[in-house]
């Protein structure tokens, strides 16, 4: 398993060491788990078995309690930890990124590879933003300078607000992404006050730039953010002036789980870059138009090949990856454990029923309803689980401790997680126990008693 700023990645190819070892420990545990009865079992006397049956099989059901307690206190511990990962994921799959991410499409080009550069960047970019925007199935096509949600943005640049003042972590500092004209209306962020990039926000032109609501909340409190002098960048020694002509709708970029930073918008016609991303809004599912694109780009220039063809939600996918292992890994071993806590309690049940099969009888003869017969079993199973509950809670406070990094919008210690999963594991113990109950208030006294 390995994470990259595109998420999490992991290979699942079978290894046949792995397979090897893991045969081998189950041998083991195999042999382990049978080694002990059987030690026991060659140590008892049998002229002391004969006589004293009860007192053995007491001693067996003590041994039995302690392990399904312990079994019920770990799979507290693994579905705790289950609840706590998938309340996570249901709370990242929530998240509203600012942006519409369904039908859309993204890939790289890097023309500078082709040795554009300058005025013949800006002019590349145009003819491929046309031509992509009049295929078939395509909506719209805008230019970003990275992937949005892809985990890469330029670092966070200081910048200067001519006629403001600030001191110490107030000094303007925020991201900036080179964009087309189009980017808004195709990325679905809409601009609320001012304006968006114009075709004629060419190099020559006034400078503009286009600001999103946390740098205006941020840097221009109770002001007019529009008409504003942002200082960015040098010509030849002489510092660059560009003016605020919008504030955009906030948006996270880099990562779902991080706030929005301050971020600075470009236009790709007065801030060149080397390499950028092309998103096409669709009609059609996204990736049945990556073939009409790649023609469409190489009709243009086939030196420049399109990569990282991949689609928003695809992008979104993978930022939330590792999250979505750990809930279906954890889930999955909770669930595995659960089972083994019904089959142990289950077994435990049935065992002492079976042990106590003549008085059961003996009481039923006497008068007893199979109703009271069946409450103990179950009340019994019940307070066995209670156990494993209370040694399991405090090393699932402890585990939420150590998880506290891996979440988002749960606390380690939520109290829906861990009721949902004392519930389950109270249903379950019941469940397990129902069956013996059930034969117990089934049986037969006379059949019981010739037994005995």
């Amino acid at each position: 398993i390995a994470g990259s700023a595109e998420g999490l990645h992991y290979d699942t190819t079978l290894d046949l060491k792995v397979l090897g070892f893991l045969l081998a420990v189950t041998l083991a545990a195999a042999l382990l788990s049978g080694l002990l009865p059987a030690l026991r079992a060659a140590g008892v006397d049998p002229l002391a078995g004969l006589k004293d049956r009860a007192a053995l099989g007491a001693a067996r059901l003590r041994a039995g309690r302690v392990l399904v307690a312990a079994q019920i206190a770990l799979s507290l511990l693994l579905l705790a930890g289950a609840g706590l990962y998938v309340r996570t994921l249901v709370n990242l799959v929530r998240i509203n990124p600012g942006f519409a991410t369904e039908n859309l499409l993204l890939f790289q080009v890097i023309p500078r590879q082709a040795g554009y550069k300058g005025a013949g960047l800006a002019e590349f970019y145009e003819r491929v933003q046309q031509s992509l925007a009049a295929l078939p199935g395509v909506r719209s096509a805008a230019l970003t300078q990275f992937k949005l949600l892809g985990g890469a943005m330029s670092g966070g640049s200081f910048f200067r607000l001519p006629g403001h003042t600030f001191e110490g972590e107030l000094k303007p500092q925020a991201h900036r992404l080179t964009v087309s004209e189009t980017f808004f209306t195709t990325m679905g962020i809409p601009v609320l006050t001012g304006r968006g990039f114009s075709a004629g926000d060419v190099e020559g032109a006034a400078k503009v730039v286009v600001v999103n609501e946390t740098f205006a909340r941020k840097y221009l409190p109770g002001e007019n953010p529009l008409g504003q002098s942002l200082r960015a960048g040098e010509l030849k020694g002489v510092p660059i002036d560009w003016q605020i002509v919008g504030v955009c709708r906030d948006a996270k970029y880099t990562d779902i789980k991080n706030e929005v930073p301050p971020t600075v918008y470009f236009s790709f016609r007065q801030d060149s870059v080397d390499g950028a991303y092309f998103a096409l809004r669709t009609s059609l599912p996204s990736l049945a138009v990556a073939t009409a694109a790649r023609k469409a780009v190489a009709a243009i220039d086939p030196r420049i090949p399109l990569a990282d063809v991949v689609t928003q939600e695809q992008v979104r996918g993978k930022r939330i990856s590792q999250e979505r292992l750990f809930a279906t890994l954890c889930s999955a071993l909770a669930g595995l454990a659960i089972l083994l806590s019904c089959i142990g309690l289950y077994g435990l049940t049935a065992y002492n029923v079976a042990r106590r099969t003549s008085e059961i009888g003996l009481r039923m003869a006497l008068g007893a309803t199979g109703r009271r017969v069946a409450v103990p079993v179950l009340r019994e199973a019940l307070l066995l689980a209670l156990l494993g509950v209370a040694v399991g809670l405090p090393a699932a406070f402890a585990v939420g401790r150590l998880i506290r990094s891996q979440l988002y919008g749960v606390a380690p210690h939520d109290p829906l997680a861990l009721a949902a999963a004392v519930a389950a594991l109270v249903a379950v113990a019941l469940i397990a126990a129902w069956l013996p109950a059930r034969r117990a208030a089934r049986i037969d006294p006379m059949v019981a008693l010739r037994c005995e």
